[in-house]
């Protein structure tokens, strides 16, 4: 059913396949006071704060897909079924007025952390997000509800589990080289430091095989304002697969 109803959006890809930023509108009950909110995936969003200014957000303990283009890819699902697939986490994240109190420290990108915990929970239940622990340890009611999600092949389990996931990398053209890969049986997100000068278009993967979960590296700075044809255009490959082992240095110092 999952399939068959990705078809037509698919197929509407194949034709015109612009990069997108899709921002979908919702609430939040954010500290106690609603507001008003726009999803551009399913787990950040931004708000205006002040004067019109917009504050931007990233939800705690859950990531979901990256959507500005056909950049996952990992089983036998394809990076533009992936594409399509999305969406739906930021449609379930716009659905109701989650409650969720924000965390005092921002990420390393300058956004507020927010937890909310029903909205992580329904997420992963329905398969649109894997749990994502960073600094502390993996929710348990978290880890079982993916495990559950998994063995129903639901979102995004549909085609495969690899027993990694890479959630990003990063080049060492861009000040430090580290990719973050996410343990699907654990939730645990770990960084990885590498020595590579990835190029756009790359794929970055780690595992090889059916064990092997790739992601396009495209810079933060071309995603949105000038995308590469491989984001844009389903004639045109990605670069073959890159490999940085997760196994060779684990864990090091927090990245910027």
């Amino acid at each position: 059913m999952l399939l068959r109803s990705l078809l037509p959006s698919l197929a509407l890809l194949l034709v015109c396949a612009p990069a997108r930023a899709d921002f979908v509108a919702g609430k939040i009950v954010l500290d106690g006071r609603e507001v008003t909110v726009s999803w551009n995936d399913g787990d950040s969003f931004s708000f205006k704060q002040g004067k019109g200014r917009r504050k931007r957000a990233r939800l705690l303990d859950v990531n979901t897909l990256e959507n500005f283009g056909p950049v996952h890819r990992w089983g036998t699902w394809n990076a533009w079924e992936l594409y399509v697939l999305s969406d739906e986490a930021a449609k379930v994240a716009a659905a109701k007025a989650w409650k969720c109190t924000s965390s005092e420290s921002p990420d390393g990108y300058g956004r507020l952390l927010v937890r909310c915990p029903d909205l992580a929970r329904e997420l992963v239940k329905q398969g649109q997000a894997m749990v994502f622990a960073v600094d502390a340890p993996p929710a348990k009611d978290l880890v079982a509800l993916q495990a559950d999600a998994q063995k129903r092949k639901a979102g995004i389990w549909l085609k495969g589990v690899p027993p990694l996931l890479i959630s990003s990398a990063h080049s060492v053209l861009e000040g430090k080289g580290y990719n973050r890969v996410v343990d699907t049986r654990t939730g645990k997100a770990s960084v990885v430091e590498h020595e590579e000068a990835f190029e756009t278009c790359d794929q970055v993967c780690t595992g090889t095989g059916p064990d092997a979960s790739c992601l396009l590296f495209v810079p933060f700075k071309r995603r949105y304002t000038d995308p590469p044809p491989c984001v844009t255009d389903p004639k045109v490959l990605p670069r073959p697969p890159r490999v940085v082992d997760p196994r060779l240095k684990q864990e090091p110092a927090k990245p910027k």
